[in-house]
């Protein structure tokens, strides 16, 4: 089975999903919704590549959750590096950084 570029992470909150790229770590929220009152469409968390453009490869990121529904661990599974990912609606608490 071929590993997909784009994978979607579910979060607690029915309405929020994470769209993480597996090849460069790009991430983005996404929001649906059944009311046409409501915010539907992405929020960019991470707009950068973690890596060199040679350096890309279909599966070599991937996110975790932690206990708080806000919280994700994004692993580089090659060579080990890790990032917080922190979803919300807020633009001022929505951040990746990368843990040391």
């Amino acid at each position: 089975m071929e590993v997909p570029i784009y994978k979607l992470f579910p979060t607690e909150n029915t309405w929020a999903s994470l769209k993480l790229n597996t090849r460069n770590g790009k991430i983005w929220q996404v929001h649906f919704s059944i009311s046409k009152d409501s915010f539907e469409g992405t929020l960019s968390i991470n707009s950068y590549s973690l890596v060199l453009p040679e350096e890309e490869m279909n599966g070599r990121f991937n996110l975790y959750p932690t206990d708080n529904m806000y919280n994700f661990i994004l692993l580089d599974q090659v060579n080990g590096n890790t990032y917080k990912v922190q979803w919300h609606n807020d633009d001022d608490k929505r951040f990746m950084r990368r843990i040391y």
